[in-house]
């Protein structure tokens, strides 16, 4: 219950300008929580929208989300077939976590470099390969994670 408060108030703070939502009831002229609860639950939805607008962007642009969501779906299978520890869940889901917020970054990241450069720019290609690098990085390490942790019980699977 605590982090279900802690994570509503910092989505009320998250919108900068919550104030401007303040409504003003029609007949007394005073704001009204039913009011600022439906703008609320609104906002909050609207967000949630616009994230599954982006989420489904990049799947349906990026070739590499695929092999991501190839990977994820293969580490994910591997990992329950091997009953693996809670612990060891917690770093493979934060490790696929990292992947995809770096290539959802490096979506973003082209998408407003093609926009504030339409003509091809040298300094533009630095920015796309430096965050094409990043999503590189997080996927070597994830490798490597995933090696580290779903190896020893696949190798003793087997043997």
């Amino acid at each position: 219950m605590r982090c279900f408060a802690i994570a509503l108030i910092f989505l009320n703070l998250a919108d900068k300008h919550w104030y401007n939502h303040l409504t003003v009831h029609p007949f007394s002229g005073e704001s009204t929580e039913e009011n600022l609860s439906s703008q609320f639950t609104r906002s909050r939805i609207n967000s949630v929208r616009n994230a599954v607008r982006g989420l489904l962007h990049v799947i349906r642009t990026q070739k590499n989300a695929w092999i991501h969501s190839v990977a994820t779906v293969g580490v994910i299978l591997i990992a329950a077939w091997l009953q693996v520890a809670a612990r060891d869940w917690a770093i493979l889901m934060l490790t696929i976590a990292v992947v995809w917020m770096g290539e959802f970054l490096n979506t973003a990241l082209e998408i407003v470099v093609d926009l504030a450069s339409p003509e091809q720019h040298p300094l533009a290609k630095v920015g796309k390969d430096v965050g094409a690098a990043a999503v590189l990085i997080a996927a070597i390490a994830a490798a490597v994670i995933g090696f580290v942790i779903l190896g020893p019980p696949l190798v003793a699977k087997f043997n």
